[in-house]
């Protein structure tokens, strides 16, 4: 725990080289996983704080599920609240799902509407607390259709509750043209892991819809799935780094490979900060060169919205104008990070638009 008493000193130039958390949007599929095939191991992963409130949540209510229990605290985790809520489908009974105030304004209807073909039930007992009354998914194959518009995630959260029905899973993920997807690199890396396990997965996309078709692993014996780092925190780190003129970031050899065979839509946020001028290696060991100097850019963080608050802070004081967009999903966060990453910027001095999707940043010199 931080002694906030006690001043907090800072090393200049920035360096680091240590260890990266795992993926917390990783670790919450994987668990997922985990409590439908119960061989399943996680690899390279032991649970820490550094695991951060959302996986230890929904790694809590899986371990209350199959101790029997039937009421569950997720807190402001919207991820953790769409997959706990589809797992809980595939069971017989009633649950009761507590969250924050926040967490149950957010868009959860689409998916409270394909669960019911399933067999269940949602209703909304308060403002923190939903209860799900199931009899659990029927026999044989399943066929579902889910509109996307909202969130890439309640498709995931159908995959990976189906994920071990072996008459399989027909997906259909509908989007549309003033609607498209949200964060469709998520989809994505759900598909992968799925494919990791050992499941058999086509796509095929036409006219703003998509159609998965999902199959159970041959075998559920001996499975396994690698904690990947999370790119979402290296960003964070690189960004820290690349501010500074002999500011540094050393990964590993082996968190660096796995930036070439990833499915974690923040691990483009290098390819933003080269763009902006930031000077990176990738070699066997990624490096992060800071720079005195950074350039404007425009990007669209449509599938990579969470690294939208440091990008902003980085291209702050680059030279020439930014716009960042793409991302109107930010506004239904756990708090709104367009309007709360404005306000930090002109708390010291930063020029910033707001804009519905996200921000334009001057550029400048930082006040003095």
């Amino acid at each position: 725990m931080l002694d906030v008493s006690s001043p907090i000193r800072v090393r200049r130039p920035f360096y680091y080289d240590g260890p990266i958390p795992r993926s917390k949007s990783w670790l919450n599929r994987a668990l997922i996983l985990r409590s439908i095939f119960s061989g399943l191991t996680i690899e390279g992963w032991h649970p820490s704080e550094a695991d951060g409130e959302d996986v230890t949540h929904i790694g809590q209510a899986l371990r209350d599920l199959a101790a029997g229990k039937r009421e569950f605290s997720i807190g402001d985790s919207g991820t953790g609240f769409r997959f706990l809520l589809a797992r809980l489908s595939r069971e017989s009974g009633e649950f009761l799902i507590h969250g924050s105030e926040r967490l149950f304004s957010r868009p959860h209807l689409e998916l409270y509407r394909v669960l019911g073909p399933l067999g269940s039930k949602v209703r909304v007992e308060s403002p923190t607390s939903v209860r799900l009354s199931s009899r659990g998914w029927p026999k044989g194959a399943i066929q579902l259709s889910v509109d996307a518009g909202e969130s890439s995630q309640f498709a995931s959260a159908l995959l990976l509750a189906g994920s071990n029905i072996s008459d399989g899973v027909s997906l259909e993920v509908r989007t549309h043209a003033d609607s498209p997807m949200r964060s469709g690199g998520y989809l994505e890396m759900t598909t992968k892991m799925l494919e990791q396990i050992g499941c058999q997965i086509s796509r095929l996309s036409s006219r703003g819809q998509m159609q998965i078709e999902l199959k159970a692993p041959a075998s559920e014996a001996a499975l396994a799935l690698h904690a990947e780092p999370d790119w979402s925190s290296i960003f964070t780190l690189a960004c820290l780094a690349s501010v500074e003129t002999a500011g540094l970031l050393k990964l590993s050899e082996r968190d660096s490979q796995t930036l070439a065979t990833t499915a974690q839509p923040d691990a483009i946020g290098l390819s933003f900060l080269e763009k902006a001028g930031v000077h990176i290696e990738r070699g066997r060991q990624i490096e992060v060169h800071g720079r005195r100097h950074r350039r404007g850019i425009d990007c669209d963080l449509g599938g990579a919205p969470d690294l939208f608050p440091c990008l902003a802070a980085v291209l702050a004081t680059a030279e020439g104008a930014s716009t960042l967009s793409g991302a109107p999903q930010l506004r239904l966060k756990e708090s709104d990070r367009i309007r709360t990453t404005v306000e930090t910027l002109r708390s010291v001095g930063i020029s910033v638009e707001e804009r519905a999707d996200g921000i334009c940043l001057a550029g400048g010199a930082p006040p003095a």
